[in-house]
């Protein structure tokens, strides 16, 4: 079996409308008539993955698919400044493919050829629930439509999930563009609380913070927050720094 063809697709859905929240998928066809699927959505960067995927794909022709271990290897040492968001990205949705592939031509699933089913249930928990759950700013002007979420939504929406059945919800708290100050983790601190007095003791909350941190307010984040026992704190700082993020 050999690879003759790489495609790249960017797609959107109606909540996602800008380039910034594309998805991008890969597909690699085989002469066998096999095709396998990937996904690889990078925000922002999906016109640059795009780009890169294709570049692969002129190594890719030809290929033996079923080698995926050095295909992953040939793609990261293919240039010498190897690594970076665009190209482990563009790696990781050709692995998924072939992958995809190997899996229906031996006819089972990717899981069956990773190892063989570790459970038999996954734990999910609900996210998006919190999107236009805003009110205005105190002491701002309504007509510059500025706006904050609103703890007394966040709480009854919380709820909503709780009695739907939801055993565990992510939200994203902690607002700004890209560094967050004081009064926002202040009025973050009091959606968690709002969130937490709503649903009870017995539903995981899970605190996305989008790397809007440093090392010294994450810590500070992290202290205020042990009183709502919350599941998980991810992603409090950039993720470029690892003795930091340690």
């Amino acid at each position: 079996m050999k690879i003759i063809d790489v495609k790249v697709f960017r797609t959107s859905t109606p909540v996602h409308k800008t380039a910034g929240t594309n998805w991008l998928f890969v597909r690699i066809d085989t002469d066998a008539g096999i095709s396998g699927w990937g996904e690889g959505s990078l925000q922002y960067k999906d016109a640059a993955l795009e780009a890169e995927i294709l570049d692969f794909g002129k190594f890719l022709e030809g290929k033996d698919p079923f080698r995926i271990d050095w295909i992953w290897t040939s793609l990261y040492r293919r240039v010498t400044w190897s690594g970076g968001a665009v190209t482990m990205s563009a790696i990781a949705a050709i692995d998924l493919a072939l992958w995809d592939i190997k899996a229906k031509a031996y006819e089972m699933p990717v899981w069956e050829l990773a190892g063989g089913k570790h459970r038999d249930e996954v734990k999910v928990y609900a996210n998006g629930w919190f999107e236009g759950l805003t009110e205005p700013i105190p002491g701002v002007p309504a007509e510059t439509a500025s706006r904050q979420a609103s703890p007394e939504l966040h709480a009854k929406a919380a709820l909503e999930l709780k009695n739907d059945g939801w055993k565990a919800l992510k939200f994203y708290p902690f607002g700004g563009p890209q560094v967050t100050t004081p009064e926002q983790i202040d009025h973050g601190i009091e959606l968690v609380q709002a969130v937490r007095e709503a649903v009870g003791n017995d539903m995981d909350i899970g605190i996305d913070i989008r790397a809007r941190l440093d090392v010294w307010s994450a810590g500070r984040v992290a202290k205020r927050l042990e009183p709502f026992d919350i599941a998980w704190m991810e992603e409090p700082i950039l993720y470029d720094n690892v003795e930091a993020m340690a």
